[in-house]
């Protein structure tokens, strides 16, 4: 989850006396990776997620893993004492997600960032369709692909909007949220099920 830039300038005019830390890192890397001391008299719309803090590096690296200058798009690469090994008993996973930059091993993040002119870093977005609600990782692609299992379902999407997942399904079918919870923990369980009579499509498909 990120910062809500409203929240933050609310508690800085009405409580100056609290300083607010933006605190960005993944769960491969301790949790705590970058930070940024929220300054008091800035109206923010995207709040930097600043510097790594100590014993910890980063790399922002294009797609051919390049470091990209200031103001260009990245993947966002970390590092330093508090990497982990990789994931248990996942030797497939772990070999794409931590890979070696510069002779260091670094974990691919997934999130897109990039510096400012002050040499923070500025997160954008994902790369791919992961989200994150109430601390749990979530991919949206999972919950369509379960979707499409279901019986009656023809086509699925699912997005994620206002803190909610909500999901799209065209067929027939019942109970889609009884069906999903013998296939997907509660916390990807979309909070509303949607039928259409046809899935809307652009001009080119």
């Amino acid at each position: 989850e990120r910062v809500n830039p409203y929240a933050v300038d609310l508690i800085n005019k009405r409580f100056p006396h609290i300083t607010i830390l933006d605190v960005y890192g993944p769960t491969e890397n301790t949790t705590f990776t970058t930070t940024y001391r929220c300054k008091k008299d800035k109206i923010y719309t995207n709040i930097p997620i600043g510097k790594p803090i100590a014993n910890t590096t980063v790399y922002i690296l294009d797609r051919d893993q390049n470091l990209v200058p200031k103001g260009v798009i990245g993947e966002l690469h970390t590092g330093g004492d508090g990497l982990a090994r990789g994931y248990l008993n996942r030797p497939d996973l772990t070999a794409e997600k931590f890979i070696e930059f510069e002779g260091k091993r670094v974990y691919k993040t997934g999130d897109l960032v990039k510096y400012n002119e002050q040499g923070e870093i500025l997160y954008i977005g994902r790369i791919d369709n992961q989200i994150k609600l109430r601390g749990y990782r979530i991919e949206l692609d999972e919950i369509e692909e379960q979707l499409s299992k279901l019986d009656g379902v023809k086509e699925s999407a699912v997005i994620f909007r206002d803190d909610m997942i909500i999901a799209y399904i065209t067929g027939e079918c019942n109970n889609p949220k009884e069906q999903l919870a013998k296939r997907l923990p509660e916390y990807m369980i979309p909070s509303i099920i949607e039928r259409l009579e046809y899935m809307p499509l652009t001009q080119n498909g």
